[in-house]
Formats: structure tokens, C-alpha cells, sequence
């Protein structure tokens, strides 16, 4: 009965991170993606699917600054285009206002969620089973020069779901879900436009 709580990362491979929040536990359920020449919508179409029997059909919506942007031939952005599609599929989709973060500002801070240094923010979980892609993805994602070594996405022995991509988008989602509660006085959910 939780609303659902996503992340993309757009480009040629299209992913999601999926997750539901509760009051001690905020946990990563799914991954979704698509390869070339699928596109952002059949992705939006295969959440529609998977998702067909949830009961509570609110999606709030996370991702890059590229979210913002337009194909060409688009009238939407990225992040309107996916939108429309669960809308007509009934769901209410909620994009979260977000802006860029420097990489170094962003990898403490989710360091620091993982070894429990904020006490009013929920643990930090993963399903086993549905998020293998996120989980080598995280594993692949080095650090150099203080910041994210993404020659990963450009390497083609290694799997676009297994490069930095899932990574990416699990990190949008942690900080501009989680940082507004460092300091226990903020609502994430303050912040968000109403797409359906």
C-alpha cells in the first residue's frame, strides 16, 4: 500500500532504481531497464505492468538534471514523457524538484547513511533478489581523482546494467530523498509538482 519512489537515469540505456519508504526502513525493491532500440516509453510501460496491481498508484520521481531535457521532436522532457504514460495508466506521478550536486558532497553524505551516522533517517536496504543490477553496478563504481570512474559506460565488455548507470541513479535518489532529513527538521516531499 506504500507509494513507490523512483529514480532514472536517462540516455541510451534507460534504468530506474525503484523503492518505498517507511518509517525505520528505506528500502531499494526493483530495477528496471531498457536497451537501444527500446525506448523511454516502453520503460514506462514495462513499470505500468509490473506495477498493474499495486494499490496505491503514486510514484514520486527523482533523477538527473537531464530529466529536464527534451528529444528534438518532444514536446515533454524526459522525466513529463514517463510520467504521461503511468498517468494514463492511472497512476499520480509527483517529480521531485532536485539540482545538481558536486560528486564528493554526495558520496559522504551517502556514506554516511550507510554506517548509520543519522539516527532519524531509516535504515538502508536492499532486495536480494531484484536489485542484482545495483548491486555490481555499485561495486563497478571506483573512485578517481575524488570523483565517480564511469569509464565503466563506455567499456563494452562490461553489461550497461552492470556499469555506473543503476549506481547513478541510486545515488540521485538517496540524497535529494534523504538530505532534506539530516537534520530532522525537513519533508522531502515538500518539494515536488504534481504530474497526474
Amino acid at each position: 500500500d506504500l507509494p513507490i519512489i523512483i529514480s532514472h537515469d536517462f540516455g541510451v540505456f534507460n534504468c530506474i532504481v525503484i523503492a518505498q519508504e517507511q518509517a525505520n526502513r528505506f528500502a531499494f525493491i526493483n530495477t528496471l531497464h531498457t536497451y537501444h532500440p527500446k525506448t523511454l516509453d516502453d520503460l514506462a510501460k514495462d513499470f505500468c505492468r509490473y506495477y498493474a496491481h499495486h494499490k496505491n498508484k503514486v510514484v514520486y520521481q527523482y533523477g538527473d538534471r537531464s530529466g529536464s531535457n527534451r528529444q528534438p521532436n518532444k514536446t515533454l522532457t524526459y522525466f513529463q514523457q514517463f510520467a504521461e504514460i503511468l498517468r494514463e495508466n492511472g497512476w499520480v506521478v509527483r517529480q521531485m524538484r532536485i539540482a545538481h550536486v558536486e560528486y564528493m558532497e554526495r558520496h559522504r553524505f551517502i556514506i554516511n547513511l550507510h554506517n548509520h551516522k543519522y539516527a532519524h533517517i531509516p535504515e538502508i536496504r536492499y532486495n536480494a533478489n531484484n536489485c542484482t543490477d545495483l548491486r555490481i553496478s555499485l561495486e563497478n563504481t571506483p573512485m578517481k581523482d575524488d570523483k565517480k570512474d564511469k569509464s565503466s559506460e563506455s567499456n563494452s565488455s562490461i553489461k550497461p546494467e552492470h556499469a555506473t548507470h543503476y549506481s547513478d541513479a541510486h545515488d540521485y535518489l538517496l540524497y535529494h530523498r534523504l538530505k532534506p532529513k539530516e537534520k530532522g527538521t525537513s519533508n522531502p516531499l515538500s518539494s515536488s509538482s504534481s504530474l497526474g
